[in-house]
């Protein structure tokens, strides 16, 4: 079994940087040196995920791999 690493920089997540989201009714405030008015305006990202398989006896298969999941992610 392999997993491929998803790495990215900072500068390649640029164009997914979304508002942070209203803090939950009695979630305390962060402490100041905790964030800014940047960070609550592009300080959480919108991404999709997705999770394919394909078994290593299948990995010279003429098919594709099987997608497994996918899932939206607004953090």
């Amino acid at each position: 079994m392999t997993v491929s690493p998803c790495v990215g920089t900072i500068e390649a997540l640029a164009p997914f940087r979304i508002a942070q989201p209203a803090r939950m009714d009695g979630d305390p405030t962060p402490l100041p040196y905790l964030g800014d008015a940047d960070d609550q305006a592009h300080g959480a990202f919108a991404l999709t995920l997705e999770l394919f398989i394909l078994p290593a006896s299948d990995a010279k298969a003429p098919w594709p791999a099987e997608r497994s999941g996918r899932g939206a992610v607004r953090r």
